[in-house]
């Protein structure tokens, strides 16, 4: 037990005061405490929560009495925690000082209810081991890890930094279960959302794995989504005491940091040291894509996980330093309307595209036979011939604002590039549309020619400037509108799509770029290549994220492949946007 006494870097503080002030030291008085809280009142009950918990962390009370108060207190915490979310997430990256500061008090009151917990380990461990203090260092330390994870969580959510000592305390704790034996004793715990109990070692195998997903590639609600199934999955990774050649990461449990990719570093003394083991875990998760038993976890999500988990991949391209500004556009509308020389859909749809060629199943259309997608915004009607839709253009577009006004071009400053992508900043106010996964439009500095391109991570440094990673995705994305064919009810309305031609140089097959909904694998799709309308069947998901997929298809038989030439309409507008793929050597360039 010794060496776990030692090993144990538990930051706790001195007690300075004398008697608690907001209740007498007893349950009950602290009950009756809690059910006074002025619950319709968020920011007074943040406030009486707040000091209630710095006050009794400066209170000398013996480790069950405090154990006790804490788990009295932990459900108004953590509805409080959950409350103050929605003002500070889904906004824009960089928070308003107002949003920031609720941030900083739900972290606040997560560390001080953290720091509680950690006050009764330390208090446990220096008094004589009984079956009492033994309970109440099972609980206490499963609490501080469950803490530690919900803390780690929100760091994740704002793409913020995680403080000093938080993984040298979250592995001391672990540590020490391993010292006490305690370490698979499974804990209830009601703030659980998925199991209602679960052991000391999944609680912290569920950080580990938070740490290792990727969390800058993710979006906030997918951070939640995987938080809470980690409760379930974590116990299907496994954790040893050493770290072998197939052992994917490592633990050191005497640093500061989470875990690493276990070929990256040398270890000298193997005693310091765990490995997690994540492949088994990656390979059930891709076995269960589309399944019933993980449906609420989308498939993009479950996807990015399989990677993240599975073996390690390094980075096909090496970054320069850079200097100079680039400019894009962020969404689908807005990537949409630049790489098509800045054409609004529906002018696209209704003078470039011509009257588009109909389907037996459209030409039987029927008012009754609509579908729930026949109205996403954005979208154009299939209708009878969209030719006819000109006219009622206003229908979609209500405001007043002009197409560039609608789709604003924003500055990022270089950090450095690669034939594959960028890295780069904004400092200052960040639009809300910058988040991972979303679709823009690029220009490079000093370049005419827009390029399609993802954000495929984000970081927060500081409180004013948002670091992303952009990943290019073709040089030559053709802007056009894709429609699922049905066979039993009329075509889907006209969405935005982007068509990438073969690019042969890399052996990449042509592909389509499509909203995540309501096209899938194996639906069948018409769309403007450029040259002639095809049909096609989706074949495979190459790529998906929170905003958008990229599918393989191959091409069906169709009377609906007429050329641009027999089209009713004049098309040299889309004929200049679209033409010209000659930008191979551009894509080498960059």
């Amino acid at each position: 037990m010794e060496s776990a006494r030692l090993k144990t870097h538990l930051s706790v503080p001195k007690c300075k005061r004398d008697t608690l002030t907001f209740a007498k030291p007893n349950n009950d008085s602290v009950r009756q405490w809690i059910r006074n809280l002025p619950k319709a009142n968020l920011g007074e009950m943040a406030r009486q929560l707040y000091f209630a918990l710095q006050e009794m962390n400066q209170v000398p009370l013996p480790a069950s009495k405090r154990l006790s108060f804490l788990e009295l207190l932990r459900p108004s915490i953590h509805y409080t925690c959950r409350t103050l979310a929605r003002h500070y997430l889904k906004k824009p990256i960089t928070l308003t000082a107002r949003e920031r500061k609720i941030a900083n008090l739900a972290q606040s009151l997560q560390s001080h209810l953290l720091t509680g917990y950690k006050m009764v380990v330390v208090q446990q461990m220096e008094s004589e081991p009984s079956e009492q203090d033994q309970t109440n260092l099972i609980i206490a330390v499963h609490r501080a890890i469950n803490e530690s994870c919900y803390f780690l969580l929100r760091c994740y959510q704002l793409y913020c930094d995680t403080p000093k000592l938080i993984w040298k305390e979250l592995h001391s704790l672990y540590h020490l279960a391993e010292d006490y034996k305690i370490a698979q004793t499974k804990v209830e715990d009601h703030e659980n959302q998925v199991l209602q109990q679960i052991s000391i070692a999944d609680s912290y195998k569920r950080a580990l794995l938070l740490s290792r997903a990727r969390p800058n590639m993710l979006r906030q609600m997918e951070l939640d989504q995987l938080f809470r199934v980690l409760e379930k999955w974590s116990g299907s990774a496994s954790l040893s005491n050493k770290v072998s050649d197939s052992t994917l990461f490592a633990i050191n449990i005497e640093s500061d940091k989470a875990p690493v990719y276990s070929v990256d570093i040398a270890i000298e003394d193997p005693t310091l040291f765990r490995g997690l083991e994540t492949q088994h875990l990656a390979e059930d998760l891709k076995n269960s894509t589309g399944s019933d038993s993980d449906a609420q976890i989308p498939a993009t999500l479950l996807n990015h996980l399989t990677s993240a988990w599975g073996a390690k991949t390094s980075r096909h391209h090496h970054r320069k330093h850079a200097a100079g500004k680039i400019s894009f556009a962020a969404g689908l509308s807005g990537t949409h309307f630049y790489l098509g020389n800045e054409t609004p859909f529906h002018t696209m749809l209704t003078e470039d595209f011509g009257e588009l060629p109909l389907t037996d199943a459209q030409q039987s259309f029927h008012a009754d036979d609509g579908d729930v997608w026949d109205h996403v915004s954005g979208a154009v009607p299939s209708g009878m011939h969209i030719a006819r839709m000109k006219g009622d253009s206003i229908v979609f577009n209500e405001d007043n604002d002009t197409p560039v006004q609608k789709y604003p071009i924003f500055q990022a400053s270089l950090i450095d590039t690669s034939p594959g992508g960028y890295c780069a900043y904004i400092d200052g106010s960040v639009p809300q549309q910058i988040q991972t996964g979303e679709l823009i439009s690029l220009r490079s500095p000093g370049g005419l020619q827009w390029i399609l391109a993802t954000i495929r991570w984000i970081r927060l440094e500081g409180s004013e400037r948002v670091v992303f990673g952009i990943q290019l995705l073709s040089p030559n994305a053709h802007p056009t509108a894709a429609s699922v064919l049905r066979k039993k009810r009329s075509c889907s309305d006209f969405m935005r799509c982007f068509y990438l031609p073969e690019f042969k140089e890399l052996n990449e097959p042509a592909a389509l770029i499509t909203p995540r909904v309501p096209f899938q694998i194996g639906s069948k799709v018409r769309f403007f290549n450029g040259k002639k309308f095809i049909q096609a069947v989706l074949t495979e998901c190459t790529l998906s994220t929170g905003s958008f997929c990229q599918f393989l298809f191959n091409p069906v038989d169709s009377t609906l492949s007429q050329t641009a030439s027999s089209q009713k309409k004049p098309q040299k507008k889309l004929e200049n946007s679209l033409a010209d793929d000659d930008f191979n050597a551009l894509w080498k360039d960059l």
